[in-house]
């Protein structure tokens, strides 16, 4: 009996001791803050998460960490009395960040093991450009984004517009004219003198419908700047002329084989070399396979094929001869254009060794 009432009288005790140790609360005005619009040029930016200990012990902050080390927490380290204030100080990184914030710190305290979650969100506006960077290649006065202009595919009998931007960054006016344009190719310079310190555009467009061809298109035209002669200053394009056929059904396309995605010819120098191989190609498609363009990156190596349509479960041959010219290791692509919706383009890489 009296071990019993021991008992009873030592929980009664330690339940009165837990109770007067108390337990700390940290309590958020708010754990997200919104920075909203602030701009790279502004550097780092700040903002102060205030808290309450709202229980009836002391809250000691542990430790606090960052998502990420473009976040640097401070914090009150001292403890925080019960009905006091602390605060937990986020500080974001924005220089060399353009673009939205979405980050997070962990805040561990002694008031339980799981962590308070802070999180800070915004956009960071990118800093203006200096036109030396916005336009970083440079011919005499007149600067440009780039020196090439890549059209992607273009649907046959289309065309496709490619718009450069350009700056003057001399101090008198700045006019443009062009020379060796393929004529397929028409150029318009907006506006048509370019005042000092001012942006311009090329309008370059591409038309397929005078280019009259299928298959890859690479080239170059010069710009004369202010009449400047002789013409060093070239702008180059890529362009890849194809049927139109995303409306093509699957079920009853034309289906593309090929007997191999690699030729390799030598030594040439080798009694009975051979200076012509040959790929079979073939459709197990359901409708007719149209060989629109084979074409070599090298002019010493030709493809011809005994015929440009074939039909379903057809096979026909494609000779590739090499010129016995080549006097080097060359490594050349072979491209087939075709109507097949799903291997439209197939290259096929040829290797020569003399």
């Amino acid at each position: 009996m009296k071990r019993t009432i021991l008992v009873i009288l030592c929980a009664i005790f330690a339940s009165t001791v837990a109770f007067a140790q108390g337990k700390p609360v940290a309590k958020f005005e708010k754990t997200t803050h919104d920075y909203g619009q602030v701009s790279e040029e502004d550097g780092n930016v700040s903002y102060k998460f205030v808290f309450t200990n709202e229980g009836d012990a002391p809250l000691v902050i542990t430790n606090v960490t960052a998502s990420c080390g473009c976040t640097t927490p401070e914090w009150t380290k001292e403890p925080i009395a019960p009905k006091t204030k602390g605060s937990v100080t986020v500080t974001y990184g924005a220089k060399g960040r353009p673009g939205p914030i979405s980050r997070t710190v962990s805040v561990y305290t002694n008031q339980g093991d799981a962590p308070i979650v802070l999180s800070i969100k915004g956009n960071v506006s990118p800093k203006p450009l200096t036109p030396e960077e916005k336009f970083p290649v440079e011919m005499g006065n007149l600067r440009l984004k780039d020196l090439t202009l890549n059209y992607g595919n273009i649907t046959i009998g289309g065309q496709k517009v490619q718009i450069l931007d350009v700056y003057n960054a001399g101090t008198t006016a700045l006019t443009l004219k062009y020379e060796k344009l393929p004529k397929y190719i028409t150029v318009k310079t907006e506006p048509a003198s370019i005042p000092a310190k001012t942006e311009g555009k090329l309008i370059v467009i591409f038309n397929s419908a005078v280019a009259k061809e299928y298959g890859r298109f690479t080239g170059s035209f010069g710009l004369l700047v202010n009449n400047s002669k002789p013409v060093s200053n070239q702008l180059g394009y890529t362009a890849t002329v194809l049927d139109d056929l995303k409306n093509t059904d699957p079920a009853t396309a034309p289906k593309l084989g090929m007997s191999a995605s690699f030729l390799n010819f030598g030594p040439m120098s080798e009694p009975g070399a051979k200076a012509v191989q040959e790929i079979k190609i073939s459709n197990s498609g359901k409708s007719d396979l149209l060989i629109r363009k084979i074409s070599s990156g090298n002019p010493e190596i030709t493809a011809s094929s005994s015929k440009f349509v074939v039909k379903p479960g057809e096979i026909v041959d494609v000779k590739v001869a090499v010129s016995k010219k080549i006097k080097e290791v060359t490594n050349a692509t072979l491209t087939i254009i075709t109507n097949d919706p799903f291997n439209t383009v197939n290259d096929m890489r040829v290797t020569i060794r003399p």
